[in-house]
Parts: C-alpha cells; sequence; structure tokens
C-alpha cells in the first residue's frame, strides 16, 4: 500500500482565538504560508476582536467559524477538525492564537512524520518551542544526535501536526475538560488505543504557556504562568481527573503531574499575584476534580464567574 505523503494530503490549519491581541495577524503570518486553508474558530470574542478576526482572515484567505460564546478550547477544536474532515483534509495543524512559528516549521514536523519508523501509529507530531520570557527551548530531549526528533507521552496542542485518521479512532478533544489539560488527556487516551507521540528535537516556534515569568527559589531558577484564578481551577481539576483515569495505565506519568500541580501551588502562594484568589480556585477544583464535577466553570457553578478564561495554554 502507496504510503501517503503530507504534500499529498493538504493539511490545514486551526487556529482557535478569544479576544486576541493585534499581535494575532502576526501568527497568520507565520502559519497561512505553510498549509494549505487555515480555519479559524471563534470562542466568543467581543464584537470589536471579532471584527478584527475576520479582517484578519481576509487578508489570508482563511475561514472563520464564529461561536457566539467561550465554548471551551477543546470544543473549538473539535470543531475545526471536523470542519477539516469535512474538506477531506488528512492531516491539521494546531495552532493558538499567538504562537509564532519559525519558517520551515510544517515542513519540519513533515519530514519527522516521513522518517519516523512508525509513522502508522503515529497520532501527532508535536514541535519543541522557545519561551519568549527565556529565550530559551523548554523541552530539553534525549541525546540522540541522529534523530531529529524524540518520543513524549503527550504534547502541547500548539504546533501539533495531528493525523486525522488518528483522531477519527481515538474521538474528540474532551469537551468536558473545557481548557486546560485537553492536550494531555488527549495524548494519553491515544496510547491507550496504541498510537504514539513524537515531538521534533529542534525548537520550531516562539510560544508561551500563560504570562511566563522566571523566579528563583532555593537558589535555582524555575518558571511560573501567572495563569488567572479561574485557570488554576481546570489545571487543579483536570489533573484530578487525569490521575483518577489513568494512573493504571501511566502511573509515573500521574505522579510527575500531580507534583507539578504542587509544585504550581507552591509558587503562586510565593511568587504570583491574586495568591489567595488563585489557591481558592485551586482548592475548589481539587475538590470538584474528585467528586467528578466537570463541564464550563461557571455554567457547572452557577454561583461563580466565568471571567479569567483567556484562551491561552
Amino acid at each position: 500500500m502507496k504510503k501517503l505523503k503530507l504534500a499529498e494530503a493538504q493539511s490545514v490549519g486551526i487556529v482557535v482565538t478569544h479576544n486576541p491581541s493585534r499581535a494575532f495577524e502576526n501568527t497568520l503570518n507565520t502559519l497561512a504560508p505553510q498549509v494549505s486553508k487555515v480555519v479559524i474558530i471563534d470562542n466568543g470574542s467581543n464584537s470589536q476582536s471579532l471584527e478584527y478576526v475576520r479582517t484578519a482572515a481576509l487578508r489570508h484567505r482563511s475561514e472563520v467559524i464564529a461561536n457566539p460564546e467561550n465554548r471551551g478550547i477543546a470544543t473549538a477544536l473539535n470543531q475545526g477538525l471536523d470542519w477539516a474532515l469535512r474538506q477531506g483534509r488528512t492531516w491539521a495543524l494546531l495552532v493558538d492564537q499567538d504562537t509564532l512559528l519559525h519558517n520551515g516549521a510544517v515542513a519540519s514536523l513533515e519530514a519527522i512524520y516521513e522518517s519516523h519508523p512508525e509513522r502508522d501509529a503515529l497520532a501527532i507530531t508535536g514541535a519543541n518551542f522557545v519561551d519568549p520570557s527565556t529565550g530559551e527551548a523548554v523541552l530539553e530531549p534525549p541525546t540522540r544526535p541522529s534523530q531529529d526528533w524524540f518520543s513524549s507521552i503527550a504534547t502541547i496542542t500548539s504546533g501539533s501536526l495531528l493525523s486525522l485518521s488518528a483522531y477519527r479512532k481515538i474521538g474528540p478533544f474532551r469537551d468536558d475538560f473545557f481548557i486546560d489539560h485537553v492536550d494531555t488527556e488527549y495524548c494519553l487516551r491515544a496510547k491507550t488505543r496504541g498510537f504514539i507521540i513524537a515531538v521534533s528535537a529542534a525548537p520550531l516556534m516562539v510560544h508561551s504557556i500563560g504570562i511566563g515569568s522566571v523566579i528563583t527559589l532555593f537558589g535555582e531558577k524555575t518558571w511560573t504562568s501567572n495563569h488567572s484564578p479561574t485557570r488554576r481551577y481546570y489545571v487543579a481539576r483536570n489533573c484530578i481527573v487525569l490521575a483518577k483515569e489513568y494512573w493504571r495505565s501511566d502511573f509515573w506519568y500521574v505522579a510527575y503531574l500531580l507534583r507539578q500541580l504542587l509544585k504550581s501551588m507552591v509558587l503562586v502562594a510565593f511568587f504570583e499575584n491574586q495568591k489567595g484568589s488563585k489557591l481558592l480556585h485551586s482548592l475548589i477544583g481539587l475538590f470538584d476534580g474528585l467528586r467528578g464535577r466537570l463541564g464550563p466553570y461557571g455554567r457547572t457553578n452557577p454561583a461563580r464567574t466565568n471571567a479569567g478564561i483567556d484562551g491561552k495554554d
């Protein structure tokens, strides 16, 4: 059977927006020339921001699907992927609204797929990236000088080249997670279905998780995201759900996620603003995760606010 090359498959770019800054067009400038088509899923932006998105899309011959409200990153990604499937596409590059792809990034991801010894099982080819707050690559691949990729249990959404044939078998991103750990859950689920993840060794984009800042803790440099209180809720809640659902299949990775959650709460307590509200939201998230209360924060918890959902990783 002939292998389908990505150039023949006509990959599409999918971007989710929510009140993007005026730098959003820079994202399109780096993405549009590298894929055959771009579809933008706008997640309830205000009228001014939506008009800006539509205008930028016209300049880049991109399509816009506008949601009347913020339906979460998972639902928006599924909308984009369903659009790609209806268009007969085979591959989709997922990109955040403020990610800047390097020149040739998509070609590098395609080359990894083409050369991968198990490419039929490859669900996602992810991209290493540079954090703008440090100017350094975030991921440190194992020492493999002969390869331009490394295997990983999970990868972030932005910069992911996703196989739509695998997507059909793995299933959609989980709408009830809404935003944080949507990508982690998808990758862990893919693994349980026999798929694998590869990530580029070299950074292929500039991307920030939250509004990153470098701090010093016990004499060592570390990093904190400065996510909003609502985002802290989602991070904590969805991490607990992942632990409950995947501890048998990926015990050590789940342990790593829980350590990272605890570390992030410590960093919030020492270094971030709104620490009381953020820690309270984290505790509420932990409690809701334990009892399996999922979905959008404001709607599943009517007395609480939906503010602070910014669509960022």
